[in-house]
């Protein structure tokens, strides 16, 4: 089964009045959390309006918490090249998790970045390996808690930036350790995604769904924004003989309208957010 969440970073940072009246109002019910929200003390008493108004949704059942986005960056880099650096970085981990958990904000799929950028081609191996590791030992926290932690496909020099740097995350490691697979961190490939996502599939388990360039990351609306061929990458999913989140991150162009407070942002996510769904079912 194909479960479709809308991505909280394509809302916005904050969710004000409006914002949680147009969520009440959206089709999606399955929200994926960015952590963060819990973690940087940037803009704070925003941050917990906006942790009120999703735990207020989640208890009235207007919202369901279907994935959680790990913060990345430094402190939570499980290819931390010095050893106490890996190690402090993995019980961050832990503890963002638990603060989503302990706040009623949990989820049964957590994505993780298995490392950051840049990464030089001299320590990619050791990277690697570290990030191994870390999903090693971070495996059966998760699994405590009946969860998936799903390391992401990412771009540029990213550690994790190919399908063989997945594998080579993901080899041996446990069930509950899947992948995230971001169909806009390919670069200058996404004619091979059909391919991609077959050669994964038995740890997909989620997708970040949006299109792009054929350059870079940019989280265009489906359909028809980018160079994606949806017609050939859905048949690759839907071969996928498990279940698997289907995420919708859209970000680029709604950055812009909230810095323009441009009321026609939130009626125009809908639509687009509503129009890839029906294109992708």
């Amino acid at each position: 089964m194909r479960k479709y969440i809308l991505a909280s970073c394509t809302l916005g940072t904050w969710f004000d009045q409006a914002m949680e009246d147009a969520i009440r109002a959206n089709k999606f019910r399955q929200l994926e959390l960015s952590a963060g929200l819990l973690y940087y003390e940037e803009n704070k008493e925003r941050s917990d309006e906006t942790i009120r108004r999703i735990q207020n949704m989640v208890k009235d059942g207007a919202l369901v918490i279907g994935s959680v986005h790990i913060p990345f960056g430094t402190p939570f880099d499980p290819s931390a090249i010095d050893e106490n650096d890996r190690l402090r970085n993995c019980e961050n981990i832990r503890m963002i998790v638990r603060k989503c958990v302990d706040a009623g904000l949990g989820a049964p799929h957590y994505t993780l970045h298995g490392g950051m950028e840049p990464t030089l081609d001299a320590d990619r191996p050791h990277r690697l390996a570290q990030s191994h590791k870390s999903l090693a030992e971070l495996a059966p926290f998760f699994a405590e808690l009946g969860a998936c932690v799903n390391v992401e496909l990412l771009p540029r020099s990213c550690c994790g930036n190919t399908v063989e740097e997945l594998q080579i995350i993901t080899d041996g490691q446990p069930e509950n350790v899947g992948v995230c697979l971001d169909v806009n961190h390919v670069m200058n490939r996404a004619a091979h995604l059909p391919e991609y996502i077959r050669a994964l599939a038995p740890r997909i388990k989620s997708f970040h769904l949006s299109d792009y360039d054929n350059v870079d990351e940019q989280h265009w609306y489906i359909p028809h924004a980018g160079v994606i061929d949806w017609h050939a990458v859905m048949p690759a999913i839907r071969e996928i003989d498990h279940d698997v989140n289907m995420i919708f991150v859209l970000i680029c162009f709604f950055i812009l309208c909230r810095q323009l407070q441009h009321p026609g942002c939130r009626p125009f996510l809908h639509r687009r957010s509503k129009d890839g769904y029906g294109f992708l079912r």
